[in-house]
């Protein structure tokens, strides 16, 4: 029997993952981003989930449905416990995929926009991908160009646990948490995709990634064996940048007008990061994020009550 599952992309936008399954075969088309749920709790500049805490946060705020077998090991965060998934097995879509195998035998993309793509970051990546050359590149052209919210769709960089080194003295770096942070000594995992229309030809050129579509596809924008070049001193004065009376100001360009601190008194109007404070405070209707639900008459669109102006 052939069924059908959709955990998102139903009355929003993005957010396409559908599970066809058919026996023992199970094949996800598409896993994306959903923009509309997403967009409830982060504005993906001031307001941002936490990636130290791994998928804790999208999981516990029903973004990405609760599959286990079907996320990275490396992304499970430390929260006391070691059964993780214990707090999400009472939601009704949560469901264990796990088997002899893998969770599921594949994911078949339709094209590269992340509300089709965006949420292959918290897949394993030994589960194959699969789509075009031209989706698989401008996925990868995506990731390369270093857009947060593609980091892990094409290739991932494995995380592993340590202690939160931003606490002020020992006492409270032995007591704090437990976050996942980049093992930079490892560099980055591909990601098993196959190419639906053939495998990108020609020659790899390692420090050359436009001599071939293959070297383009094998190539990453980090190296492992380079470090960072250090600020080495002018002997230059710098330029006062506030209480200090005007800069020097070019005599031409964008920067030509002369800089002043404001008046004292002076009122500051509300900044982006009240905003988002205040998008954080506002009340919410709370939308289910199961398939039961999905184009239900009971499923609500969000709907904001705003505290203040925005």
């Amino acid at each position: 029997m052939t069924t059908i599952t959709l955990y998102g992309g139903v009355n929003e936008i993005g957010g396409c993952k559908i599970l066809v399954e058919d026996g023992e075969t199970r094949i996800f088309l598409d896993f994306g981003r959903a923009f509309g749920r997403y967009s409830d709790y982060f504005d993906g500049v001031f307001v941002r989930e936490r990636t130290a805490r791994g998928m804790l946060d999208v999981l516990s705020l029903g973004l990405i449905p609760p599959l286990e077998g079907l996320y990275r090991d490396d992304l499970i965060p430390d929260l006391g416990s070691p059964d993780f998934w214990a707090r999400f097995r009472s939601r009704p879509d949560y469901r264990d995929l796990r088997r002899d195998r893998l969770a599921v035998d594949a994911i078949l993309l339709s094209h590269a926009h992340l509300d089709h793509t965006g949420d292959l970051l918290f897949v394993r990546p030994e589960i194959p991908v699969l789509s075009s050359r031209m989706t698989a590149f401008i996925a990868k052209a995506m990731q390369d160009a270093g857009r947060p919210s593609t980091s892990g769709v094409v290739y991932v960089n494995p995380k592993e646990k340590s202690k939160d080194k931003k606490a002020d003295d020992s006492t409270q770096r032995e007591n704090s948490l437990i976050i996942l942070k980049g093992i930079s000594q490892q560099g980055h995992i591909q990601r098993q995709w196959v190419f639906v229309d053939g495998e990108p030809e020609g020659e790899v050129h390692p420090s050359d990634p436009f001599a071939s579509p293959r070297s383009f596809w094998l190539w990453r924008p980090t190296k492992s064996d380079k470090k960072a070049p250090e600020m080495k001193p002018t002997g230059k004065r710098p330029r006062p940048l506030c209480g200090g009376g005007p800069w020097t100001t070019p005599s031409s360009g964008p920067l030509a007008l002369p800089w002043r601190p404001p008046p004292a008194g002076l009122p500051i109007p509300a900044t982006s990061a009240s905003t988002a404070t205040a998008r954080m405070t506002a009340s919410v209707s709370w939308r289910p994020c199961r398939p039961s639900a999905l184009g239900s008459s009971s499923a609500k669109a969000p709907t904001w009550t705003p505290r203040g102006n925005q």
